[in-house]
């Protein structure tokens, strides 16, 4: 029985203690429907805590108050806190607040998300440009490479050509006159027999 009323009395304690926690902010709210409703799933506790959080940007004043909330966006023009992140308050991304501060109060953030979007942008076009030039002198550097040695192989081809033709033109020769080494054996030959049969003449 002690141990049951000292049970109560700490659940008791515990609920007291959640909705003076309710009461004084917009997040307790969140925090005793999810003690009360122990049934809610994932998803549901996303949507709370979602809303929790846009009543919470709503909530908002100035925007050095505004942008320390990363979740939170000021927009200058409305002077208004309204949940969003670095791109710019939720679903105004192209329309809606001209002049949107995050995470700092200077500079208007839809100037720095578009120019950042513009760099972006040319970045990728000076890659596809340049990979473009790349292929293009590789192509054409293939190319010439492939003309050079064509004119190659045509020269070497006229060579081999004009080699054969000297080759039948030498062996037409030799076949009609004889090898050099032929006609040097025929000449001393020819030289041998004449001296052979020359006549000898004494003194």
């Amino acid at each position: 029985m002690k141990c049951s009323g000292f049970l109560a009395f700490l659940v008791l304690t515990s609920c007291l203690f959640l909705s003076a926690h309710a009461a004084s902010s917009e997040e307790g709210e969140v925090v005793m429907r999810a003690a009360v409703m122990p049934s809610l799933d994932a998803r549901d506790m996303k949507s709370l805590a979602a809303q929790a959080n846009k009543t919470i940007c709503g909530a908002r004043l100035g925007c050095s108050n505004c942008t320390d909330d990363d979740s939170c966006v000021w927009c200058e023009s409305d002077n208004l806190c309204k949940n969003g992140t670095w791109y710019g308050p939720d679903g105004e991304i192209i329309k809606g607040c001209s002049d949107w501060r995050w995470k700092q109060c200077k500079v208007n953030g839809k100037a720095v998300f578009w120019s950042a979007v513009g760099i972006a942008a040319l970045i990728v076009l000076l890659v596809l440009v340049g990979g473009a030039c790349c292929c293009y002198c590789c192509c054409c550097r293939r190319k010439t490479y492939q003309r050079y040695y064509d004119v190659e192989d045509l020269r070497a081809k006229e060579r081999e050509e004009r080699r054969r033709e000297g080759e039948a033109r030498r062996n037409a020769m030799y076949d009609k006159y004889g090898t050099p080494e032929e006609r040097a054996r025929m000449q001393l030959d020819e030289y041998n027999r004449k001296s052979y049969y020359s006549p000898v003449t004494g003194q």
